[in-house]
Protein backbone atom coordinates (compact mmCIF):
# COMPACT_ATOMS: atom_id res chain seq x y z
CA UNK A 1 0.00 0.00 0.00
CA UNK A 2 1.47 3.31 -0.41
CA UNK A 3 -0.56 5.36 2.28
CA UNK A 4 0.42 5.01 5.46
CA UNK A 5 -3.07 5.89 7.12
CA UNK A 6 -6.47 6.41 5.89
CA UNK A 7 -6.54 10.12 6.19
CA UNK A 8 -3.66 10.29 3.17
CA UNK A 9 -5.57 8.78 1.08
CA UNK A 10 -8.97 10.63 2.04
CA UNK A 11 -6.79 13.43 1.29
CA UNK A 12 -5.66 12.73 -2.15
CA UNK A 13 -9.14 12.16 -3.34
CA UNK A 14 -8.15 8.85 -5.02
CA UNK A 15 -11.11 6.84 -3.61
CA UNK A 16 -13.84 9.32 -4.75
CA UNK A 17 -16.55 7.86 -7.15
CA UNK A 18 -16.55 11.11 -9.07
CA UNK A 19 -12.66 10.78 -10.05
CA UNK A 20 -13.58 7.57 -11.58
CA UNK A 21 -16.45 8.75 -13.39
CA UNK A 22 -14.79 11.52 -14.51
CA UNK A 23 -12.27 9.16 -15.85
CA UNK A 24 -14.25 6.93 -17.43
CA UNK A 25 -16.01 9.56 -19.21
CA UNK A 26 -12.98 10.20 -21.48
CA UNK A 27 -12.28 6.81 -22.76
CA UNK A 28 -16.37 6.61 -23.32
CA UNK A 29 -16.16 10.06 -25.25
CA UNK A 30 -13.24 8.28 -27.64
CA UNK A 31 -14.93 5.14 -27.63
CA UNK A 32 -17.92 6.90 -29.28
CA UNK A 33 -15.82 9.13 -31.69
CA UNK A 34 -13.65 5.70 -32.99
CA UNK A 35 -17.13 4.29 -33.49
CA UNK A 36 -18.54 7.28 -35.53
CA UNK A 37 -15.30 6.66 -37.81
CA UNK A 38 -15.88 3.47 -38.50
CA UNK A 39 -19.43 3.48 -38.94
CA UNK A 40 -18.76 6.31 -41.25
CA UNK A 41 -15.88 3.90 -43.34
CA UNK A 42 -18.65 1.23 -43.39
CA UNK A 43 -21.68 3.27 -44.94
CA UNK A 44 -18.82 4.80 -47.44
CA UNK A 45 -17.98 0.91 -48.34
CA UNK A 46 -21.23 -0.22 -48.33
CA UNK A 47 -23.58 2.40 -50.34
CA UNK A 48 -23.01 2.66 -53.52
CA UNK A 49 -22.34 6.53 -54.24
CA UNK A 50 -20.60 8.34 -57.47
CA UNK A 51 -17.65 9.65 -56.81
CA UNK A 52 -18.66 13.22 -56.22
CA UNK A 53 -21.79 12.31 -53.64
CA UNK A 54 -18.85 10.22 -52.00
CA UNK A 55 -16.61 13.07 -51.36
CA UNK A 56 -19.19 15.18 -50.35
CA UNK A 57 -20.06 12.56 -47.68
CA UNK A 58 -16.94 11.82 -46.70
CA UNK A 59 -16.75 16.24 -46.21
CA UNK A 60 -19.59 16.50 -44.03
CA UNK A 61 -18.97 14.14 -41.75
CA UNK A 62 -14.88 14.77 -41.82
CA UNK A 63 -16.79 18.38 -40.53
CA UNK A 64 -19.20 16.41 -38.44
CA UNK A 65 -16.11 14.49 -36.81
CA UNK A 66 -14.23 17.89 -36.44
CA UNK A 67 -16.89 19.42 -34.71
CA UNK A 68 -17.27 16.75 -31.82
CA UNK A 69 -13.86 15.89 -31.49
CA UNK A 70 -13.47 19.82 -30.93
CA UNK A 71 -16.47 19.47 -28.31
CA UNK A 72 -14.64 16.56 -26.02
CA UNK A 73 -11.06 18.40 -26.08
CA UNK A 74 -13.38 21.54 -24.83
CA UNK A 75 -15.04 19.14 -22.29
CA UNK A 76 -12.50 17.02 -21.21
CA UNK A 77 -9.65 20.20 -21.04
CA UNK A 78 -12.46 21.98 -18.73
CA UNK A 79 -12.43 18.60 -16.73
CA UNK A 80 -9.03 18.20 -16.14
CA UNK A 81 -8.54 22.04 -14.91
CA UNK A 82 -11.19 21.88 -12.45
CA UNK A 83 -9.37 18.65 -11.00
CA UNK A 84 -6.04 20.21 -11.15
CA UNK A 85 -7.43 23.15 -8.76
CA UNK A 86 -9.38 20.90 -6.87
CA UNK A 87 -5.99 19.06 -6.30
CA UNK A 88 -3.96 21.92 -5.52
CA UNK A 89 -6.91 23.15 -2.59
CA UNK A 90 -5.94 19.93 -1.06
CA UNK A 91 -2.27 20.00 -1.24
CA UNK A 92 -2.49 23.70 0.03
CA UNK A 93 -4.77 22.09 2.91
CA UNK A 94 -2.58 19.49 3.91
CA UNK A 95 0.35 21.60 3.41
CA UNK A 96 -1.05 24.28 5.68
CA UNK A 97 -1.87 21.55 8.83
CA UNK A 98 1.89 20.49 8.43
CA UNK A 99 3.35 24.21 8.93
Amino acid sequence: MIYEDEEALEDTGLDTPTTMRESRGGSVAIAMLAGAAIGAALALVLAPRTGRETRRVLRNRAADLRETAGAVIDDTTEDLSREVRRRGRQIRRKLGRMA
